[in-house]
């Protein structure tokens, strides 16, 4: 009886301050969509294409939905041994499609994966570098 008493007033506490509640009127919602394709090109050696988008919608007068950027992204990853890989990829980020003040870029990055698996569940570390390209930001 004390467990249905403690949820009706619960939900009466919640109706009751609804209107004084609220956090926001206007909200923003983030989207990611992302298409990836995996193959093995070797026993040893794998190749991973992907397409992203970042996108966002928000609402002041009305509900608008726009466009961050688009990833195009390459990674090749070699197995180095028993739990351990080594990965290489490049990434293009196109950004002044959707903003002109924006610049696109470029992404390079390096990673050493370290996996085990006592007692059936699976740790990783990774160690990853990244160096970003950005040609407003490169002087001649």
């Amino acid at each position: 009886m004390t467990t249905s008493f403690i949820k009706g007033l619960f939900l009466v506490t919640v109706i009751l301050w609804y209107n004084t509640a609220r956090a926001q009127e206007d909200y923003i919602v983030y989207l990611q969509p992302q298409f990836s394709m995996n193959y093995k090109v070797a026993p040893y050696y794998y190749h991973n294409f992907s397409l992203s988008s970042r996108n966002f919608i928000f609402q002041n007068e009305n509900l608008q939905f726009e466009g961050r950027h688009l990833d195009l992204s390459h990674f090749s990853t070699f197995k180095t041994g028993v739990g351990t890989s080594f990965a290489a990829g490049l990434l293009y980020r196109f950004r002044e499609s959707f903003d002109a003040s924006m610049d696109n870029e470029i992404l390079f990055t390096q990673q050493f994966n370290l996996t085990t698996s006592p007692y059936k569940v699976r740790y990783g570390h990774r160690i990853r570098m990244e160096q970003r390209i950005v040609p407003t930001s490169i002087t001649l």
